[in-house]
């Protein structure tokens, strides 16, 4: 379907199997971004820059043949929190110009999921959790400078490489059970 603009309070899409989810010209969701407990095709929200509430993927699979990645390329800002959790089918999760969120960051439990890009991400005021992704490979998150609570990495087997070299400020650090990892590199890390 192809909705105007703007969602005022949120967007549900719940429980349903869907070849295609589209909506190329859908800018800002005032409220909630939520897709959970169903089986989605291709998902596309090209024009998406603002979530006023929470971005969420709980419990879905994508269920296509050609890409299997979540891709939001002009997301820039998700005001509460940003969650990707019991994703199935899902390879990457692309957020290239996200910048602000609001709260806490929750990549967890996504089995097939080796790709995470959060290259612009800067700032995460609560927690910053990727745990139990057991392919992921690629983890982007070079500007990210300041956690305000928990930055873990945990049981995530096989990454190989955490380099985050903006990262200067966390209220807490844990990397824990990263079976494959060999180099963690925080070099601006100046308190916790």
């Amino acid at each position: 379907g192809v909705i105007d603009e703007e969602v005022t309070y949120g967007l549900a899409v719940n429980g349903n199997s869907l070849d295609r989810l589209d909506f190329p010209l859908l800018a800002t969701v005032a409220g909630n971004v939520d897709l959970t407990s169903g089986s989605l095709g291709v998902v596309g929200f090209p024009a998406l820059t603002t979530v006023g509430g929470n971005l969420n993927f709980d419990d879905m699979s994508i269920a296509h043949d050609g890409s299997r990645s979540l891709d939001f390329p002009a997301l820039t800002t998700v005001s509460s929190s940003l969650r990707l959790d019991h994703a199935e089918n899902v390879d990457a999760f692309n957020l290239p110009l996200l910048t602000t969120v609001g709260d806490d960051v929750a990549v967890i439990k996504n089995s097939t999921l080796t790709a995470l890009h959060l290259g612009s991400l800067t700032t995460v005021p609560g927690d910053f959790h990727i745990t139990e992704n057991g392919v992921l490979m690629d983890l982007t998150i070079t500007a990210l400078a300041t956690v305000g609570k928990d930055f873990s990495i945990e049981d995530n087997d096989d990454l190989k490489i955490l380099d985050a070299p903006a990262l200067a400020t966390v209220g807490s650090f844990t990397i824990h059970d990263n079976r494959d990892i060999r180099s963690a590199s925080f070099p601006a890390l100046t308190a916790i």
